[in-house]
C-alpha cells in the first residue's frame, strides 16, 4: 500500500515591523487601561463635587434667604397688615354708598393711610395705585368719575397689593380657571393714568385733603399730590 506524501502546512510568519508593533501594544495597553480608568475615576470625583458644591450652593441660599426674612419679618408683617387694611378701605368706598357713617369713615382711613401709614411700606406699584384710586375719588367728588371709576381703581390697588405680596413673601399665588368677568379691568386698563378734571360739583369739607383745582394733572403734579408716576413699561 503506497503512502501520499503529507503537506506540510505553511505558517505565516509576520513581519519583524508587524511583531514589533505587537509586542509594544502588549506592553502599552495596561499602562493605558489604567490611564483610561484613572480619568474616568477622576471625572466621576469632579463630578460628584460639582454637585456636592451645588447643593451647598442652594442649601446657603435657602438659609440666607431664611436669616433676610427673620430679620424683616417686623417689617414685612407690618406691610401685610397695612395691605389688608388698605384693601379692607378700597373695598368699603366702592361698594358702601357715598355718604353714608361707615363709608366717611374708610375715606378718613383711606386719606390716613394714603398720607402716612402706607407710605413706609408700600413697593412702587402700590405707590401708583393708591394715586390713582386718591384722584379718581377726587374726580368722583367733583362729579367727574362714575361709581364704576371708583371701582376699576379699587381692583386694581388689590391687584397691586397681592402682587407685591407675593413677591415680598415669595409666594406664589395660583389664579383660578374661572372665566374673568367682562367688567374686571385689564393690566393695561390699570396702567393707563388718570387726570384730576375740573370740578364740576362745590368742594365739600372732606375734600381739603387734596387738591381739585384744574391745575392738578397726573403729568403735572402740584398741589398735594403724593406722586407723579409713569406707567411702567
Amino acid at each position: 500500500m503506497s503512502k501520499l506524501p503529507v503537506r506540510e502546512s505553511k505558517k505565516e510568519v509576520l513581519s519583524p515591523l508587524v511583531q514589533g508593533g505587537l509586542t509594544l501594544l502588549q506592553g502599552v495597553l495596561p499602562a493605558l487601561t489604567a490611564i483610561v480608568g484613572g480619568l474616568y475615576v477622576l471625572s466621576s470625583h469632579y463630578a460628584d463635587q460639582a454637585a456636592a458644591e451645588k447643593v451647598q450652593a442652594e442649601q446657603q441660599k435657602t438659609s440666607a434667604r431664611s436669616r433676610y426674612l427673620d430679620a424683616r419679618k417686623p417689617f414685612f408683617e407690618k406691610q401685610l397688615a397695612t395691605y389688608l387694611e388698605a384693601a379692607r378701605v378700597g373695598g368699603v368706598l366702592a361698594t358702601v354708598r357715598p355718604g353714608t357713617a361707615e363709608w366717611t369713615a374708610a375715606k378718613v382711613k383711606f386719606y390716613a393711610l394714603y398720607w402716612s401709614e402706607l407710605t413706609m411700606v408700600e413697593d412702587r406699584d402700590v405707590a401708583e395705585s393708591m394715586v390713582k384710586l386718591e384722584r379718581t375719588l377726587r374726580n368722583y367728588a367733583a362729579m367727574n368719575a362714575t361709581r364704576q371709576d371708583v371701582r376699576i381703581r379699587t381692583y386694581c390697588l388689590s391687584r397691586a397689593l397681592n402682587i407685591s405680596i407675593e413677591s415680598t413673601w415669595s409666594l406664589e399665588v395660583k389664579q383660578t380657571a374661572a372665566p374673568v368677568p367682562p367688567d374686571v379691568p385689564t393690566r393695561d386698563q390699570c396702567a393707563q393714568p388718570v387726570e384730576v378734571k375740573p370740578s364740576n360739583a362745590p368742594v365739600v369739607p372732606d375734600d381739603d385733603l387734596g387738591p381739585t383745582t384744574s391745575g392738578d394733572k397726573a403729568g403735572g403734579g402740584g398741589g398735594k399730590l403724593r406722586g407723579n408716576f409713569a406707567p411702567q413699561q
